[in-house]
């Protein structure tokens, strides 16, 4: 009996250990960031329920940004208690929600530091941040950003902008 134990325990630790090394070279990244990734899911994921992540400080952009050509990034939730110079893999500045018949959806997240706040371009996951880049609206400084669709495969990478596989018309 005790042998059946330890093979199982085996079986599930070799399990555990390929499908580590199946993600790293399915995403083209280094364990690190494969293991951020994963503190960044686990994070977020009471953040399914927006109403988490109201009560956490994220408030709603009220519109979901689509560009017809590239897909779409959802409706954005930032925090600004978080839109500092600091980063952190668990605390992103922004939730990404897709409008759905059901309710809101996460569907990613977005990492965002003011360009006035560093003098460096910005990492995470191994991979530059994008920008720097104009606010994309009067109150928004210029700034750094760095899309990870952590929550919704996206065709064009994980840390691509827009995701084509979604759009804001009734999903």
């Amino acid at each position: 009996m005790k042998k059946i134990g330890v093979t199982i325990i085996l079986i599930l630790l070799i399990l555990t250990a390929s499908a580590s090394v199946l993600a790293t070279h399915k995403l083209g990244l280094d364990r690190e960031a494969v293991k951020d990734i994963s503190k960044a899911k686990r994070a977020t994921d009471k953040y399914q329920n927006v109403k988490n992540a109201i009560r956490d400080g994220y408030i709603s952009t009220e519109f979901c940004v689509e560009n017809p050509e590239l897909g779409a990034m959802g409706i954005h939730y930032m925090n600004p208690m978080l839109m500092d110079n600091v980063i952190n893999v668990k605390k992103p500045e922004a939730l990404l929600y897709l409008p759905t018949k059901r309710g809101l959806k996460l569907v990613g997240v977005e990492y965002f530091i003011p360009s006035s706040e560093t003098n460096v371009t910005p990492m995470l996951f191994g991979k530059n941040f994008d920008g720097p880049m104009p606010g994309h609206s009067p109150e928004m400084p210029e700034h750094y950003d760095f899309h990870a669709w952590i929550w919704k495969h996206n065709p064009s990478g994980i840390f691509s902008q827009f995701n084509p596989a979604i759009n804001c018309q009734n999903n």
